[in-house]
C-alpha cells in the first residue's frame, strides 16, 4: 500500500493535497481513465507527476506521455522536473532540431524517460508513434482543446483517439480548468473513454477579486492603467497584462516602462522564436514585473505570485477570460482579476471569429489548391503556402483541413519539415461535401459567437461577477471569497463619502432606471429635457415619470452631468455599435433616492442648491475594509511595528507596509500616526513639484532616508482630500503619451534597428491612421512630395538623439518595387534626410530582378522567398568598414530589409543600422 501523503511530501514539499489531487492520483495509480477540472492554479499537473515519479507501473512500464500544446509549458515543466525531481523527462514538439528529435526519439525507444511532453500533431509521425512500445499514462493536457464546443478547438486533438489506440489503450486522464458540463461531456466522448471517474472540484478560486472598469476611449483606458499599476499596486508587485493585438502589446509594455516607471516587456506571435524565448525567461526570471501579451503567450504559466491579472480589452469568451485571469494568485494570496472594458472592443473579437472560420467557396479553395500539388493522389504542400492562397491564418487552414478529412475528401499525413502530406480520395468536392463541411464551420462560428456574448454580459451585467462565472460553468457553489469578492458586490457596500450629487444627477438616474428599454446619451438628454421628435411618441417615451423633467437644462448641462455619473461609476455604457447607458450597482442604489421634480421644473435660482453628499466606490477599491486588512489593524493597534505584524503574520514587510498605506486611504489610520510631520512636508512639496504621475518620480526627488511605503501614505491621505486632482493626474499622463511619438524597436540580422513609430491602430475594426502614418501615406499613395519634409525632419531628430546612429557614414536607399513612379518614396525621403543632416545619401543597392510586391502576399515565408536574390550592391568598395544606415518607408514583415542587410553585409559594413517611417499594425 502507498503512502501518498508521504510520496507528496518526500517528492515535491507539499504537507497535504489540493482538493481533488488525492482523487486523481488514487484513480490513476488504478489504472481507471480520469477526468479531472479544476480551476486555473489548482495543481493539475500533480495529479500526474506524482504517479509517475513513484514508478510502480511494472504490468506497463513505459513513460507517462503527456500531450500539450504549450511548447512553453513544456520546457517550464522539464526544467522543473530535471531540476528538482531529478527525474528522467523530455519533451518532444516542433522546437527542436532534426538530430535533437530522432536523439529524443531514440531514448524514448529504449524506455530512458519517464515523462514524455509532446505536441498533439507529433502522433501524425510514423517514427514517433513506433516508438511507443508501451505508455504506462496518456495524459491529454488542456483536453477541452479537442471538442469543437470548446473556446481553443485545436484539430490535431481529435487524432488522439487513435493515438490512443495505437499505445496499446492505457489508462487516459484528461485534464482542463475551462470545461462546461457539455464540452466535458464532449471530451468524453471524443477521447472513447468508458465510464471514466471524474474529479470537478469547483471553479470558486476564493482568493481572486473581479472588477470590471468601463472605458470609452485609449485615452481612459491609459489612464486607468496608469493609476492601477502606479497607485494600486506596490513597486514589486508582479502582473500579466493581456491585449487583443501585437500593436497594443509593444504600445502598453512601453506606456508601463515609460509612464508608470515599471520593468516591463512583452510577448506576441509576431516576434521571432528567440524573441519570444528571451521575453518569456525575462518574465520568469523576474527580470521584469509587468508582462504584456496577446492570447500567444499560452496557457499553463507556472508563476504563483502574479498579483494581478488586467485585460487591456475584453477576450472572445469567459473561458478564455478566466483561464486567463486565473494565473493570478497560484500561491492562494489575494490578487485582483481586471477588465478593461469597452463596448467597442468586442468588432474585434467578431473579426477574429469570422477569419477563424471557411465558408463554402474557401473550403473549396483550399481542396483545389491542395489538388495542385497533387501526383497520383498523394499532395506535399506548406502551411504557409495555404494561408497565403486563402489570406487566413494558419488555425483557419487546419480546421477546414479538418472538415475535408471528415467528409473524406482527404487524409492528412505525416508531416515532412516544413510541409504537410495528404492522400486525395477525390478530385472535386461534391454539393454534399461542401453544405457539410461549411455548416459545420458556420456552426462552430455561430457558437464563437455565443461564448462572445457570454463575456460582454460578464462585463455589462450588475450581478455578482463570481457567481456569473460559477453559474457559466455550472458550478451550484455559493460564491465564497477571502476577502474582495467583485466590484458589483462592493459596490452594494459602501462606507466613504468622495463624491456630492446634485438634483439633475437624481433625476438622470432615476430616468435610466424608469426606462423599458435602454436608450443613448443623445436620446436619454432629449426624452429628459422634453423632446417632441417623432421617436418620443413611437416609443411612447412621453409616458416616462422623468419626460420633459429637465426643461430648463440646456443639452450641454445634462450631457455634464451624463460624464460626471460616469466618472463617479453611477452609469456605465453597454452595447456594440450604437452604445447605450445602464445603471451601475451604486447607480441603482442611489436611484432609489427621492427627487424634486419640481424643483427641476422649476427656473434655476441664480445661486445653485448645495450638493449632497452620497457614497460611491473609488475606481479600484471599495471602502468596505477586507478581513485581511483588518487583521493587520488591530496588529497595528496592540502597537505592534511593520516588521513584527510581518513575522506574525508570515507577510513580507511590503506587503505590511501596502496594508498600513491602504487603511490611511480608507481612513481607518491616521497619516500621522505611521509618517513623521517633517517627511510629510517633503512627500507633500515633492507632490505640489512632480504632481501624481508616479511613486518613483516622488521617491527620486527626496532624500534617500524616505521610503517608499512613507510616501504611499501620505499619497493615499492626499487623494482623500484631492480626489478629482488625483484622476486628473494619470489622465494628463495618457494624454502626454498619446500625444508624443514612440519609435518602435526593429528585430532583425540589422545591428539596430527602428521605427518612428506604427503607421496608424485599430479602434474595434476601424483603422486609423498616425501622424507619421498619414505623412507616409499622402506621400506614397497621393504623390504629395512635402510630406517628404515632415518625415525628414522627424528622422533627423531621432538621429541626433540615437548614439548608434549618430555617425553614420551613408543614407542607404531601399529600392524601390515598382519603377516608373513619378515619386519614388523612400529616394525622397532619403534625399531629404540627408539635406538636414549633411550625411551623403549613396545608392548602393539596385534591384537586380523584378519582384511583385511584398504587400501581395501574406505570411512571411512567402515574402521572404520573394525577396531573396532580388538585390545587389553596385560598388562594395563604398560599403567596406562603413556605418550604414538603410532607410525604408514602412517595416511589415522586414523580409525585404532583412535581404538588403544580408546583402550589404557580404561586403564587410562596420555597421548596418535601419530607420523606416512606419511599423505597419496588424490585428493579431
Amino acid at each position: 500500500m502507498i503512502d501518498l501523503q508521504s510520496e507528496l511530501e518526500r517528492r515535491f514539499g507539499f504537507p497535504s493535497f489540493r482538493p481533488g489531487q488525492r482523487e486523481a492520483v488514487e484513480q490513476v495509480l488504478a489504472g481507471r481513465h480520469t477526468m479531472v477540472v479544476m480551476p486555473t492554479g489548482s495543481g493539475k499537473s500533480l495529479c500526474y507527476q506524482l504517479p509517475a515519479l513513484i514508478d510502480t507501473c511494472e504490468k506497463r512500464p513505459g513513460p507517462t506521455l503527456v500531450v500539450s500544446p504549450l511548447i512553453a509549458l513544456m520546457k517550464d515543466q522539464v526544467d522543473a522536473l530535471m531540476t528538482r525531481q531529478n527525474a528522467r523527462a523530455t519533451c518532444i514538439n516542433s522546437s527542436l532540431t532534426f538530430g535533437e528529435l530522432q536523439s529524443r526519439i531514440d531514448a524514448l525507444r529504449d524506455h530512458q524517460y519517464r515523462l514524455v511532453y509532446v505536441a498533439p500533431e507529433r502522433f501524425r509521425s510514423q517514427a514517433f508513434v513506433s516508438a511507443l512500445q508501451s505508455v504506462s499514462l496518456f495524459v491529454v493536457d488542456e483536453a477541452h482543446c479537442i471538442s469543437e464546443w470548446g473556446h481553443d478547438f485545436r484539430p490535431d486533438y481529435l487524432n488522439l483517439r487513435k493515438a490512443i489506440e495505437r499505445c496499446g489503450n492505457p489508462p487516459v486522464l484528461a485534464l482542463t480548468a475551462t470545461a462546461t458540463r457539455r464540452v466535458q461531456d464532449d471530451i468524453v466522448r471524443q477521447l472513447g473513454l468508458d465510464h471514466p471517474f471524474r474529479v470537478v472540484t469547483g471553479f470558486n478560486r476564493p482568493n481572486l477579486s473581479f472588477e470590471v472598469a468601463y472605458t470609452p476611449d485609449v485615452e481612459s483606458k491609459l489612464a486607468l492603467l496608469h493609476r492601477f499599476v502606479t497607485q494600486e499596486n506596490s513597486e514589486d508587485a508582479r502582473g500579466l497584462i493581456y491585449v487583443g493585438t501585437r500593436r497594443d502589446a509593444e504600445e502598453i509594455a512601453a506606456f508601463v516602462k515609460s509612464s508608470c516607471e515599471r520593468k516591463a516587456d512583452f510577448y506576441h506571435g509576431g516576434m521571432g522564436g528567440e524573441a519570444r524565448q528571451k521575453a518569456h525567461e525575462s518574465f520568469m526570471c523576474e527580470k521584469v514585473k509587468i508582462f504584456v501579451a496577446t492570447k500567444a503567450f499560452g496557457m499553463g504559466i507556472d508563476k504563483p505570485d502574479i498579483r494581478f491579472v488586467l485585460h487591456y480589452s475584453i477576450p472572445d469568451s469567459v473561458e478564455s477570460y478566466y483561464q486567463e485571469a486565473g494565473r493570478a494568485g497560484r500561491d492562494g494570496h489575494p490578487s485582483r482579476c481586471v477588465l478593461l472594458y469597452s463596448p467597442e472592443d468586442r468588432a474585434l473579437q467578431e473579426y477574429f471569429i469570422e477569419r477563424s472560420e471557411l465558408g463554402e467557396r474557401e473550403l473549396e479553395s483550399l481542396f483545389q489548391t491542395i489538388v495542385k500539388f497533387a501526383s497520383d493522389s498523394k499532395a506535399r504542400v506548406s502551411s504557409l503556402l495555404l494561408e497565403q492562397e486563402l489570406d487566413r491564418d494558419g488555425i483557419a487552414i487546419r480546421v477546414g483541413i479538418s472538415e475535408l478529412e471528415k467528409v473524406r475528401a482527404l487524409t492528412r499525413g505525416e508531416d515532412q519539415q516544413d510541409a504537410m502530406t495528404f492522400t486525395l480520395h477525390a478530385q472535386r468536392l461534391t454539393a454534399g461535401h461542401l453544405r457539410q463541411g461549411s455548416g459545420n464551420m458556420r456552426r462552430r462560428m455561430e457558437e464563437r459567437r455565443a461564448k462572445l456574448r457570454g463575456i460582454i454580459r460578464y462585463a455589462e451585467g450588475n450581478a455578482c461577477r463570481r457567481q456569473f462565472i460559477l453559474h457559466y460553468f455550472g458550478d451550484s457553489a455559493s460564491p465564497v471569497a477571502i476577502e474582495q469578492c467583485c466590484d458589483n458586490c462592493e459596490s452594494r457596500h459602501q462606507t466613504r463619502t468622495v463624491v456630492m450629487l446634485e438634483p439633475i444627477d437624481h433625476a438622470v438616474l432615476q430616468g435610466v432606471a424608469g426606462l423599458r428599454f435602454p436608450l443613448g446619451r443623445e436620446k436619454l438628454i432629449g426624452m429628459l429635457r422634453g423632446s417632441k421628435a417623432k421617436w418620443i411618441a413611437e416609443w411612447d417615451l412621453s409616458k416616462h415619470p422623468l419626460y420633459g423633467c429637465l426643461p430648463f437644462h440646456s443639452a450641454a448641462t445634462v450631457e455634464e452631468r451624463l460624464r460626471f455619473l460616469l466618472r463617479k461609476d453611477l452609469l456605465k455604457t453597454v452595447g456594440g455599435r450604437k452604445p447605450t447607458l445602464q445603471l451601475t450597482p451604486a447607480g441603482e442604489v442611489l436611484a432609489r433616492e427621492p427627487v424634486d421634480l419640481a424643483s427641476l421644473r422649476t427656473p434655476p435660482a441664480s445661486q445653485p442648491p448645495p450638493r449632497r453628499p452620497v457614497t460611491s466606490r473609488s475606481k479600484w477599491r471599495s471602502g468596505e475594509t477586507s478581513a485581511s486588512l483588518l487583521e493587520t489593524l488591530r496588529l497595528f493597534r496592540e502597537g505592534k511595528k511593520t516588521p513584527a505584524i510581518a513575522k506574525e503574520r508570515q507577510f513580507s514587510v511590503n506587503t505590511i507596509a501596502d496594508h498600513l498605506a491602504e487603511l490611511v486611504a480608507l481612513g481607518k489610520i491616521d497619516v500621522n500616526e505611521l509618517v513623521r510631520p517633517e517627511l510629510q512636508e517633503l512627500i507633500l512639496q515633492a507632490i505640489g513639484q512632480r504632481g501624481l504621475t508616479s511613486l518613483r518620480s516622488l521617491k527620486d526627488s527626496l532624500p534617500e532616508k524616505v521610503s517608499y511605503p512613507q510616501i504611499r501614505a501620505v499619497v493615499n491621505a492626499w487623494k482623500l482630500d484631492h480626489p478629482e486632482v488625483a484622476e486628473a493626474a494619470s489622465s494628463d499622463v495618457a494624454k502626454t503619451f498619446l500625444a508624443t511619438p514612440h519609435p518602435r524597436e526593429l528585430a532583425g540580422p540589422w545591428d539596430e534597428g527602428f521605427a518612428l513609430d506604427f503607421t496608424g491602430s485599430f479602434q474595434g475594426r476601424e483603422y486609423r491612421r498616425s501622424e507619421i502614418g498619414e505623412a507616409v501615406y499622402q506621400l506614397k499613395y497621393q504623390g504629395q512630395e512635402e510630406q517628404a519634409k515632415i518625415i525628414a525632419d522627424r528622422m533627423a531628430a531621432f538621429l541626433e538623439t540615437h548614439p548608434a546612429f549618430a555617425h553614420v557614414a551613408a543614407l542607404i536607399p531601399v529600392p524601390p518595387t515598382i519603377r516608373g513612379r513619378r515619386c519614388d518614396p523612400v529616394a525622397t525621403i532619403v534625399a531629404a534626410v540627408s539635406q538636414v543632416t549633411d550625411v551623403p545619401c549613396i545608392p548602393l543597392l539596385y534591384r537586380q530582378v523584378a519582384r511583385q510586391p511584398q504587400k501581395s502576399l501574406q505570411t512571411l515565408a512567402a515574402k521572404t522567398e520573394n525577396a531573396r536574390g532580388a538585390f545587389a550592391v553596385t560598388d562594395p568598395e563604398n560599403a567596406r568598414g562603413q556605418r550604414l544606415l538603410l532607410v525604408d518607408d514602412f517595416y511589415d514583415s522586414g523580409a525585404t530589409l532583412a535581404e538588403c542587410t544580408r546583402v550589404l553585409r557580404a561586403c564587410s559594413p562596420k555597421f548596418i543600422g535601419v530607420l523606416t517611417a512606419g511599423k505597419t499594425v496588424h490585428h493579431a
